[in-house]
């Protein structure tokens, strides 16, 4: 499956605290579609667009037109949005997603902090409307403010098919990070085991993170590159048609592969497997089942390699635990999870990222 993030604005109708985007741009989505749909047919296999933003609805009518556009292309279609918009779908309009991703920063207290007060039960109103329509998953932020990632996951798992996260790293400083760091990993060990708990109870809870990495550890799979898939299944086209390999790297032009209008899908920016920023992929005993996590990171010679050393920790410490599970059980529940990632196939694809 191929991706296509198409950045319908920049503007936003919320101000989170941690977002690093200019929420009061009025840019928005503007080239030719003959140009898009050139492009996205030269790649061969299935392919899913997924508007993105900015909030992607403040843009409707480019949804809108997008999607009548493609209708006879066979293309499954996605948007990320914060939720307070939903309502502004019809019941048909929103038949037409694959899935919904709905980013929410766990419980009310926590999602509120970050996101105005209010915007949780806004939030949680409008998917209790719509969750019988299609696919809707949680999309978290975590960041050093977040006092429980445990409970923040866990008290969505009934809203919700399906919870994804990532950490966000506003402050590359180690002395700011290394303490939410631990408290992080001793977190996420207490929501393994939480996982591991359902699976031994015969139900597989749709955490891609857990899930995908249980897969592979029980059937020795190796990834050859970053599990989040940018540059190679994902891409963005930014409002000006310009293409990126991934969300985060169109704020930076040395990124930048090429155009719609005179782009081709052999295209492709330089794309290492492993991590060149800290140099510890090489000897790193977990380099198959991580592949680097990040596209970014991967890429970026600017990160401080303490910085870098503190949040492969992260990563280590998810596999591990995991894979003491994997070792204890012997793979044992391989056919539970098989099943939970070939029932929402789309949404592991998109989401295949290590915090």
């Amino acid at each position: 499956m191929y991706y296509f993030d198409l950045y319908t604005t920049r503007e936003c109708n919320l101000s989170c605290a941690y977002c690093a985007q200019d929420k009061t741009s009025k840019q928005k989505a503007e080239y030719n579609l003959y140009h898009l749909q050139r492009y996205i047919s030269d790649f061969e296999g299935e392919k899913c667009i997924v508007f993105y933003g900015g909030e992607p609805l403040l843009n409707i009518d480019f949804i809108k037109d997008v999607i009548s556009f493609f209708d006879s292309d066979n293309i499954k279609f996605g948007i990320q949005t914060n939720g307070i918009l939903l309502s502004r779908l019809s019941l048909e309009e929103l038949a037409l997603f694959d899935m919904i991703m709905v980013s929410i920063d766990g419980y009310e207290v926590s999602n509120d902090k970050f996101r105005g007060h209010g915007t949780y039960r806004t939030i949680i109103d409008n998917v209790r409307k719509i969750k019988k329509m299609t696919k809707i998953y949680a999309r978290l932020t975590i960041s050093d403010a977040i006092e429980y990632v445990d409970y923040s996951v866990i008290s969505l798992i009934n809203c919700f098919d399906g919870i994804f996260w990532q950490t966000c790293d506003k402050d590359y400083s180690p002395d700011t990070y290394i303490d939410f760091s631990e408290r992080y990993n001793e977190q996420t060990r207490r929501l393994i085991d939480f996982w591991y708990s359902g699976l031994k109870a015969g139900v597989a809870m749709s955490f891609p993170i857990f899930n995908l990495i249980y897969r592979d550890l029980s059937l020795n799979l190796k990834q050859e590159k970053v599990r989040c898939g940018a540059n190679s299944t994902h891409f963005t086209i930014d409002v000006d048609g310009s293409i990126f390999p991934c969300v985060d790297s169109v704020f930076e032009q040395k990124y930048k592969i090429g155009h719609i209008s005179e782009c081709d899908s052999t295209r492709r920016h330089h794309n290492p497997t492993f991590c060149g920023a800290c140099r510890r992929c090489a000897a790193c005993a977990v380099r198959d089942i991580c592949a680097g996590a990040c596209w970014m990171d991967v890429n970026s010679l600017e990160l401080g390699r303490e910085y870098t050393h503190i949040k492969c920790s992260n990563i280590i410490c998810i596999i591990n635990h995991i894979e003491s599970y994997v070792n204890r059980d012997n793979g044992r529940y391989i056919s539970t999870i098989s099943s939970d990632i070939r029932e929402n196939g789309l949404f592991y694809e998109y989401c295949e990222e290590i915090p």
